[in-house]
């Protein structure tokens, strides 16, 4: 049975300052007196309707790890006696890298802790600068070994698009991510939000969002380069609220159905070295995963017929792993297969094609 996450936003707890993308204030203060009150009654609500066995509680949101003291163990031990009774089978908190050593590390773990998410959000330390998040990249190794050394999964976020991100930045960032080898990674583009520095800057015409098509191409080269190393990609895109539904997004990448947009620029790539290189139209994907492969709106089919002039097929099998694509004759490629096939300029030259 698949894990049901019991979420529990302590928005900017920890924090004592704003990145620029930060739409939040961030004072330590925003831990008060009755967060643990005010956490126990939202557990014990959102448990009188989950019916999984297998639950696990998350502390998202701020620096877990910065939380004042007292207040974090408190959080922790709570969580603890959860585990304990098997109301929940383990525990998950985000942190910053900066905010981990090895005795905080080593509270997490004899407190239920199985899995930490570190927001990392670039591994260049120009892009970090720009951003104000006031860690470095040696940070972020730190952070990553002592989680894993401690025998915790190891979780990594990172932004697309930020503030002083390049495409020599990106490739970097890339190209650690393969050396540090989190076991999960979470993607999103950036956004410019109401109330944040970032939001001046673009109006100061010093900060250009990406495109919704640079945003997916990024994110979906990301993705894909991260599953052919076996890093497990739990999200892309980021989670759409009322907030970002009803104005809090001046400019920027948002969708809510990012995810599986970034998924349908990979099957767009895959059918299009497919057709190009065998001159097939006629293809097989699995049932689940139809809609990623036609696109949004069948936009994948529709470019793909007009390119090469042709009118495709596509037929669907229960039988078939997830990325999986065949063509009619027999062969099967599957969507990893991209990084070996290709440089992340090939992607692009397609994808502009």
């Amino acid at each position: 049975m698949k894990k049901t996450i019991l979420p529990i936003f302590l928005a900017n707890a920890g924090c004592s300052d704003r990145c620029v993308f930060c739409n939040q204030s961030a004072v330590e203060s925003n831990c008060c007196s009755a967060l643990l009150a005010e956490v126990t009654t939202e557990i014990n609500r959102q448990l009188e309707y989950l019916r999984n066995t297998d639950i696990q509680l998350a502390y998202y949101g701020g620096t877990f790890t910065s939380i004042p003291f007292e207040q974090r163990l408190a959080l922790l031990k709570f969580g603890k006696i959860l585990v304990d009774r098997g109301t929940v089978s383990s525990i998950r908190v985000s942190t910053r890298p900066d905010a981990l050593d090895i005795e905080t590390v080593q509270q997490l773990k004899n407190h239920g802790v199985t899995e930490v998410e570190i927001g990392a959000q670039s591994l260049c330390d120009s892009v970090l600068t720009a951003n104000n998040r006031r860690h470095t990249y040696e940070a972020v190794v730190n952070s990553v070994q002592r989680v894993k050394n401690a025998g915790l999964i190891a979780g990594i976020h990172l932004m697309t698009g930020l503030m002083g991100e390049t495409q020599e930045t990106y490739l970097l960032t890339l190209q650690r991510l393969m050396q540090l080898a989190p076991d999960m990674l979470r993607i999103h583009p950036t956004l410019v939000l109401r109330g944040t520095k970032l939001e001046q800057l673009f109006f100061e015409g010093r900060y250009n969002p990406q495109t919704m098509k640079q945003a997916l191409v990024t994110a979906s080269w990301l993705k894909l380069v991260a599953r052919s190393q076996g890093i497990r990609v739990i999200r892309t895109g980021i989670q759409p609220s009322d907030e970002l539904r009803n104005g809090q997004v001046v400019a920027g990448p948002f969708h809510p159905a990012f995810g599986e947009m970034v998924d349908s620029v990979g099957f767009y790539c895959l059918l299009y070295l497919l057709i190009k290189n065998y001159g097939v139209d006629s293809f097989v994907c699995s049932k689940s995963e139809l809609s990623k492969v036609v696109g949004q709106r069948k936009d994948n089919i529709r470019r793909l017929e007009a390119k090469f002039a042709t009118t495709l097929k596509i037929s669907v099998s229960d039988l078939l792993m997830p990325g999986e694509i065949v063509i009619v004759n027999g062969l099967s490629k599957n969507v990893l297969s991209l990084v070996d096939m290709l440089s992340y300029y090939d992607y692009l030259k397609i994808m502009e094609d």
